[in-house]
């Protein structure tokens, strides 16, 4: 069994200069404790048989902007000076880029509880003739 979360699971910034499509923050107005709502969800949500899976969507195209509250931590560890609020290109042809996100997000609390990433819309970092088939492998892997 999986469950679902589209994009209501993180937040939308209300800063004009941020993209609310591509922010990573948790949405704790909806989910004031995601880390024990995935713990959970882990641990009771057997239905048929099988422990619970979670899919989170997400939308990487649009980078990483300083809205993120997590901005400094993936803007330097890609080079950029988060004093420049310079949004963080997505780039899932670039392994610094790629390390960086999942180190920084992915990887780490509450997020790393999610089984499936998956994205739907754009693709980023590769001109091939699928750039999205090519960020979900990048992640699923």
């Amino acid at each position: 069994s999986i469950m679902v979360l589209d994009m209501d699971w993180h937040n939308e910034p209300h800063d004009p200069g941020c993209q609310s499509w591509g922010n990573y923050d948790v949405n704790t107005t909806l989910w004031p404790d995601m880390l024990r709502f995935a713990q959970e969800a882990h641990e009771y949500g057997v239905v048929t048989g099988h422990p619970l899976r979670m899919s989170f969507n997400v939308h990487p195209q649009t980078g990483v902007d300083h809205c993120d509250s997590r901005y400094a931590a993936i803007a330097a560890a890609v080079g950029i000076d988060p004093a420049t609020n310079t949004t963080v290109p997505c780039d899932f042809g670039n392994e610094t880029f790629v390390d960086a996100l999942f180190s920084v997000y992915y990887d780490a609390m509450p997020l790393h509880e999610v089984d499936i990433w998956w994205t739907d819309y754009g693709g980023c970092g590769l001109s091939a003739n699928n750039p999205l088939l090519w960020n979900n492998r990048v992640i699923y892997e």
